[in-house]
């Protein structure tokens, strides 16, 4: 699991969350707010189209994208993400992996 901070999307820590089930990514606002030092779905996704990660879940989220989630999450599919997209919310629970020891 790779946690970012409050960042802008960009190649090296892409390439430092390669390889991870879930990357939680800042992501806050959506596609269209003229905004910087935030990445928008787009500038995420195309950050990410290189890398192999299972699950992103958009954090850091601003009310600019409620009501807006499922364009967001396509938005960044769209860019070039292929695996799974997820909004996170408080009490958010991710399972990572499977606990086979008994």
């Amino acid at each position: 699991m790779t946690l970012s901070g409050d960042t802008e999307a960009f190649a090296g820590l892409a390439a430092f969350a390669d390889g991870s089930d879930v990357l939680v990514h800042d992501c806050s606002f959506p596609d269209g707010v003229d905004v910087s030092n935030h990445p928008t779905p787009t500038s995420l996704g195309e950050s990410l189209s290189d890398v192999d990660i299972g699950t992103v879940v958009l954090s850091h989220l601003y009310p600019h994208t409620g009501g807006r989630e499922a364009e967001m999450r396509d938005a960044v599919r769209d860019a070039g993400f292929d695996g799974d997209v997820r909004m996170a919310s408080d009490g958010l629970r991710i399972q990572i992996g499977s606990d086979t020891s008994g």
